[in-house]
């Protein structure tokens, strides 16, 4: 029977990660760390698209959206930081660089594929760059939002985020 792959692409499920490895020990976790400073007003503009039914944002939304994401990166953190000592092949999370998965989606295919010693067949080689030929980043128009229209600053999430990106950069230098 062909295995199964899961994927989990929000933030959001980063609560949930303890629980994933307990019931799939075996998991290979692969954790794509973006620019915070990115990944706020993005969550923030995702969040409002999902629930702008509610009503509005109010002035303190962009710091609420920060406690939770750092509620969540902290979560990853310290999942990731429990297989620090072991040896690359023991461990289950394989940290990815956002930048370079958009710049060479194949090329960091290859590498995770590589990493958990897994064989990347030509018939599944083929379906993935059909789908990147046939889905090009902003097929459907960019997704535009900015720090400054959350009441947030760059420098206040470089602040806040600093461990957390101290730490994934780190991890991602190391799997070079």
């Amino acid at each position: 029977m062909a295995k199964k792959h899961y994927v989990l692409k929000s933030i959001w499920h980063c609560l949930g990660i303890e629980a994933l490895y307990k019931v799939f020990p075996d998991a290979c976790i692969v954790y794509p760390h973006r620019n915070m400073a990115e990944v706020v007003p993005s969550a923030c503009s995702m969040n409002i698209l999902t629930t702008n039914a509610w009503g509005s944002p109010d002035e303190k939304y962009g710091q609420r959206i920060v406690r939770e994401l750092r509620e969540y990166s902290s979560k990853v953190m310290g999942f990731m930081k429990k297989f620090d000592h072991n040896p690359k092949e023991r461990n289950p999370v394989y940290t990815v660089d956002y930048k370079e998965l958009v710049n060479d989606p194949m090329g960091v295919v290859h590498k995770i594929y590589g990493n958990f010693h897994l064989e990347l067949s030509k018939a599944s080689e083929r379906n993935m760059l059909k789908y990147l030929t046939n889905n090009p980043i902003n097929k459907h128009g960019k997704h535009r939002y900015s720090l400054e229209e959350y009441g947030l600053s760059k420098r206040d999430i470089e602040e806040e985020f600093k461990e957390y990106t101290d730490y994934m950069m780190s991890k991602i230098s190391h799997q070079r």
